[in-house]
C-alpha cells in the first residue's frame, strides 16, 4: 500500500533519523517566474504539473537554438540550488546547453526526495514523470532545445528518479547518468525502499530489464545510454546496486553484463559495455573510497572548476559531471561545427568550434583527401566526381570512443584506434585528437582538407 503524499517518509538520499532532524517549511508557493540564485530561472507555467514540482532554468549567455537540455536531479534533503554545487551550471556556460532543476516540495515529502519508490510517481504520463515530462516540453516550445539532444542525470533519489525517467521515455531521452541510485523500479512502495537501498535487491538481467520494457509497452525504438556511479565506501546506498543497474540497463540494450572494457580515470575504475559495433552503451564507473554522493573536483580546469563540495558532493578530485557530460556528446555544443565548402570556382569557411566539417562539391580537383588522398584525383569528389562529404571531431580520445568514433585497440586496451581505418590515435586518455569521418562508420587520424 502506498502512502499518501503527507505521510511519506524520508527515503534515498539519508535515513529518517537525520530527515526527522531537519526542519523545512512545508507548502511553499511558486511564482510564476523569479529568478534564483546563481542565475536560476524559477517557472511555473509549464503543463498540469501532476507531480507538483517546481522547474528551475540555467540557460547560459550565448547558447543558441537547437542546444542540448540536461535535467539534473537533486537527492533527498537537498534544493536545487544545493544540487549547484554539482558543477553542470560550469559546463553549461563552457558547452552552451540549458540545465533544468526539477525540484521536489515539502508538501509531497517531508525530506525533499523524489517518490523514486511511489509507482504512482514512477510511471509513464503520471504523476512525478510527468511533470518532467512537461518540463522537457517547455524547453523544447520556448528556448528551441534539440528534442534529439535531452539528457538527464540525478543523485540517490534523483539517481532512481533519473532511471525511471530513462525507462518510461526512452522517446524522450537520449541518456542519463546515474549518480549513487538505484535501478528502475527497485521498490514500489515505501515498504520495500530501505531494503532497496541496503543491502540491495538481486534480480536477474532479464528480470531488470523486464521492469523497463514494460514501462512502454510496445516501444521498438532506441534506447538511451546510460552512465552509472557509485563509491566503494557508500553505506546510505549500497555499491550493489552499481551492478544491478548495469545488469538491468545492459539487458535492455540486449547486450551482456560482461565489461567489454576496463580502464582508470582518476581514482575510479570505468567498465565498458558495447554493442557489436564497438560503440559503448552502458559505461559504470566505480570511485574506491568515496561515500555517499556526487563526485566533483573544484579545481578541474577543463571544465573551468567542476562544482564545489557540500553535503553529498564530494571532492574526490575526480569531475563527474564533465565525464557525464562527454558521455552525452555535450562538449559538440550544438552541432553546428565549421564548414567549408570548395569548388573549382568557390571557397568559403565558417568559424571553428569542437567539430567541424568538409563538402568538397563535383568538379574540385582531388575530392575529400586531395590529388592521392582519400578518393584520389578523379576519385570521390574529385575532377567530375559525385559530391563526398568530410565531417572532422576534435575531442578527447576517451569521447572518440564514447561517441563510437573509435575503439579501444593495442597493448592491454590501453590506445584508440578510429572506427574502420584502424589508425592509431594514441593513448586512451583525456588528450584531444583530430579525426575524420569521410564515410559511413569510416574514420581516419587527421583533419579534413
Amino acid at each position: 500500500m502506498t502512502l499518501p503524499r503527507s505521510a511519506r517518509i524520508g527515503l534515498g538520499l539519508v535515513g529518517a533519523s537525520l530527515i526527522a532532524a531537519c526542519a523545512f517549511p512545508v507548502g511553499d508557493d511558486v511564482d510564476d517566474v523569479g529568478q534564483a540564485d546563481d542565475a536560476l530561472t524559477v517557472v511555473s507555467s509549464f503543463g498540469s504539473n501532476p507531480g507538483n514540482l517546481r522547474m528551475n532554468v540555467y540557460s547560459p549567455a550565448g547558447v543558441a537554438p537547437g542546444a542540448a537540455l540536461v535535467l539534473a536531479l537533486h537527492g533527498c534533503n537537498q534544493t536545487a540550488q544545493d544540487y549547484v554545487k554539482a558543477g553542470w551550471n560550469q559546463l553549461a556556460d563552457q558547452w552552451k546547453f540549458h540545465v533544468v532543476y526539477p525540484e521536489q516540495q515539502t508538501a509531497n515529502h517531508q525530506g525533499r526526495c523524489f517518490n523514486w519508490y511511489d509507482a504512482n510517481d514512477t510511471r509513464r504520463d503520471a504523476g512525478e514523470m510527468l511533470s518532467m515530462r512537461q518540463m522537457v516540453a517547455t524547453m523544447v516550445a520556448q528556448h528551441g532545445v534539440d528534442p534529439a539532444r535531452v539528457f538527464v542525470t540525478g543523485l540517490s533519489a534523483g539517481g532512481a528518479m533519473a532511471s525511471s525517467l530513462l525507462a518510461n521515455y526512452p522517446d524522450v531521452f537520449a541518456g542519463g547518468a546515474i549518480m549513487a541510485g538505484m535501478p528502475h523500479r527497485c521498490a514500489t512502495s515505501s515498504l520495500d525502499a530501505f531494503s532497496c537501498m541496503s543491502p540491495g535487491v538481486d534480480r536477474t538481467p532479464a528480470a531488470w530489464g523486464d521492469l523497463v520494457r514494460q514501462s512502454f509497452p510496445g516501444y521498438n525504438g532506441p534506447r538511451p545510454r546510460v552512465s552509472i556511479w557509485h563509491g566503494t565506501s557508500d553505506f546510505t546506498v549500497a555499491v550493489r546496486n552499481l551492478q544491478e543497474s548495469v545488469d538491468q540497463w545492459t539487458n535492455v540494450h540486449g547486450i551482456d553484463a560482461v565489461a567489454d572494457a576496463t580502464s582508470t580515470v582518476g581514482n575510479a575504475t570505468r567498465t565498458e559495455y558495447r554493442n557489436a559495433a564497438g560503440v559503448t552503451l552502458v559505461e559504470a564507473i566505480s570511485i574506491q573510497g568515496m561515500g555517499h554522493g556526487t563526485a566533483v573536483d573544484p579545481g578541474f580546469a577543463p571544465a573551468g572548476g567542476c562544482g564545489s563540495a557540500g553535503a553529498f558532493i564530494l571532492d574526490v578530485d575526480l569531475c563527474s559531471s564533465y565525464h557525464a557530460g562527454l558521455f552525452f556528446g555535450l562538449d559538440a555544443g550544438s552541432g553546428s561545427g565549421a564548414t567549408t565548402s570548395s569548388s573549382s570556382s568557390s571557397s568559403t569557411s565558417a568559424t571553428t568550434s569542437s567539430s567541424s566539417s568538409a563538402t568538397s562539391g563535383s568538379g574540385g580537383s582531388g575530392g575529400a583527401g586531395g590529388s592521392g588522398g582519400a578518393g584520389g584525383s578523379g576519385g570521390a569528389g574529385g575532377s567530375g566526381g559525385s559530391p563526398a562529404t568530410c565531417e572532422a571531431f576534435y575531442d578527447s580520445n576517451y569521447n572518440h570512443v564514447g561517441t563510437g568514433r573509435a575503439v579501444r585497440c593495442g597493448l592491454g586496451n590501453s590506445y584508440v584506434c578510429a572506427l574502420g581505418s584502424n589508425q592509431n590515435l594514441g593513448l586512451y586518455t583525456m588528450m584531444s585528437t583530430w579525426i575524420r569521418r569521410t564515410a559511413p562508420n569510416y574514420y581516419e587520424a587527421g583533419q579534413c582538407p
